[in-house]
């Protein structure tokens, strides 16, 4: 599979410092790359996509469309990219390595080996801990704030839309699937809660 880096880096106008291969074992997983923050002048802020955050992003899931019913497909496109922004790089403890790209890794893997489909508004319930000291259990997929989407999806290998990531605690996994994900939002704007991947903050709910 092509490589878009360098797209992704014209978009970003910084290089990537960590780059997550395919898997050789699983002949249709994405690249997953890693764009830290960069310090910028008040005027170059403006030119600058998400400056003052580490961004992740995938590289060839919309290769391929989901299965989205004919009905749904005004809302929820077929051929998606996902990123994550945080405030630094997630990195355990123990071993130093980044916990945020295989985690994108392993969604575009669920979702392939389901046969499921991600929108604006949907959730993802793993189960157990994303991480170690995590209380996070799923994640919540929305648009990301400050993106010009239709000149990033231009640097994709055909994405129609590109999905934020936020890790989301089994309380708030509930609530969303119970009273919808619009009472979610509502919460998360409530406590001033930014888009962000943040898999130690405390639940809104």
């Amino acid at each position: 599979m092509p490589s878009r880096l360098s797209c992704y880096e014209a978009f970003f106008l910084r290089g990537a410092d960590e780059v997550l291969e395919p898997d050789p074992r699983d002949p249709g997983s994405p690249y997953v790359y890693r764009f830290p923050p960069v310090k910028v002048g008040p005027l170059k802020r403006f030119l600058v996509q998400l400056s003052d955050v580490c961004v992740y992003i995938t590289d060839g899931m919309s290769l391929r469309e989901m299965p989205v019913p004919p009905e749904e497909r005004e809302y929820c496109p077929t051929r998606i990219e996902l990123m994550a922004c945080t405030l630094g790089s997630v990195v355990g403890a123990e071993d130093g390595r980044d916990r945020v790209m295989p985690l994108l890794s392993l969604m575009d893997r669920t979702m392939r080996a389901e046969g499921m489909f991600f929108g604006p508004g949907f959730t993802l319930d793993v189960g157990e801990r994303i991480c170690p000291n995590s209380e996070m259990t799923g994640f919540f997929f929305s648009l990301p704030d400050h993106v010009d989407m239709e000149r990033l999806c231009r640097c994709t290998q055909g994405a129609q839309l590109v999905l934020s990531v936020v890790p989301i605690t089994p309380a708030e996994l509930r609530l969303a699937r119970d009273s919808g994900s619009l009472d979610l939002i509502a919460r998360f704007e409530q406590a001033g809660l930014p888009n962000l991947f943040n898999p130690f903050r405390p639940s809104v709910v």
